[in-house]
């Protein structure tokens, strides 16, 4: 929601012939992005449902050991999700710092 509104916000200067390429890839990685983003939140819910497993006390170990597996994969995913979240966050700023510091300048030549 937040880039979207950012990448809304600063249409025109992104859409630039100068920084079109750069800016249709970034934009495009945070559409891949956010479909991670929707399938991971899914997956996080499907798993924070079957946490009974582990508090219903009853042993069930096999379930159980399943369920620990399941948990560390998850929280793996999460967080080379949050790296990457974090790398494509900082390329749109950037990018978008870097525009505006040259329309800026242009401005103050003119």
């Amino acid at each position: 929601m937040f880039f979207n509104d950012l990448i809304k916000t600063y249409t025109l200067q992104l859409t630039d012939s100068k920084h079109f390429n750069k800016s249709k890839v970034i934009i495009n990685n945070l559409s891949k992005l956010q479909k991670v983003t929707d399938k991971l939140i899914e997956i996080i819910k499907i798993h924070a449902r079957d946490l009974k497993i582990m508090v219903d006390g009853m042993d069930q170990l096999p379930e159980e050991r399943a369920y620990k597996k399941a948990h560390e994969k998850y929280a793996y995913k999460v967080s080379t999700f949050f790296k990457n979240y974090r790398l494509q966050k900082s390329q749109l700023f950037n990018h978008i710092k870097d525009i505006l510091k040259e329309t800026k300048q242009k401005r103050l030549l003119k």
